[in-house]
């Protein structure tokens, strides 16, 4: 199963993403059990640790979005949302290289330039940005910087309610205008991806953002958990489907790494 998902990863073009799985993987075999990972495992590892990593030569299309800060627990799951709700959006798109949001988590409150994260990630741009909930209010704050350069070069104010409509609507602008600033062609249908509302209840969003972040933690209990509140979230909305993705993506994130009933 983990040589599997190392080889669709890697096919995938994802690269950041295949080599910190692969690392999870290895720290795990070796702590839980004492063991190394198998011949096929390490020679698809080899050949992703051999492609450097070069902002300088990185495509026009490629981009990481950073985990957007917030100054409290409320902000910070709503953050999380948008920077997920932008993330799926960027990958309604094709031709886009978009890195994965397990492969931005090590940049996290590191404060490090956008130059150096460009370079390790083997990006162009690199997206910044903030959110604050306030009672009903929402206030979200973006920066695009080129990395070869550091140059920042569009930066993006938004406040509004705290509803649906504001909520998914500031994060298809912020794709919208990363389209234009990256030179990058859209079609009509993509475009109303882009403006498709997941879901009219943001309770239900609010837990899958929060399972999203326990997911991140990829330890048994922390997975227990993420996939309650994305169950939770498919009682809210049944026809929520990102919260049936998490649901997917977490009990193959458990099978993955072994955990079973008996573990959480």
């Amino acid at each position: 199963m983990a040589t599997r998902l190392l080889r669709a990863l890697a096919a995938a073009g994802r690269r950041r993403e295949a080599l910190d799985y692969a690392a999870q993987h290895i720290a795990l075999l070796d702590e839980e059990l004492g063991i190394e990972a198998d011949g096929v495992f390490m020679e698809i590892l080899a050949r992703l640790q051999r492609k450097p990593d070069n902002a300088g030569g990185a495509p026009q299309g490629s981009i990481a979005v950073l985990i957007f800060d917030a100054p409290d627990a409320d902000s910070q799951t709503l953050a999380e949302g948008v920077h997920n709700g932008i993330l799926n959006r960027l990958a309604t798109v094709d031709g886009l290289t978009v890195i994965a949001r397990t492969s931005v988590q090590r940049y996290r409150g590191s404060g490090r330039a956008a130059a150096e994260i460009g370079a390790e990630l083997g990006v162009r741009w690199v997206l910044e940005g903030s959110a604050l909930a306030r009672g009903e209010q929402l206030r979200i704050d973006v920066r695009l910087v080129e990395a070869r350069e550091n140059r920042p070069v569009w930066a993006y104010d938004f406040v509004g309610e705290l509803n649906a409509a504001d909520y998914f609507g500031v994060q298809a602008s912020i794709a919208e205008e990363l389209f234009e600033r990256l030179r990058h062609h859209v079609t009509p249908d993509e475009r109303i991806r882009l403006a498709r509302v997941p879901t009219e209840n943001l309770e239900a969003h609010r837990r899958t953002a929060e399972a999203r972040m326990l997911l991140d933690q990829r330890t048994p209990e922390a997975m227990q958990l993420a996939l309650e509140r994305f169950e939770a979230a498919v009682d809210l909305d049944p026809g929520y489907a990102l919260a049936w993705v998490g649901i997917a993506d977490t009990l193959g994130l458990m099978y993955a790494y072994g955990f079973t009933g008996q573990d959480v």
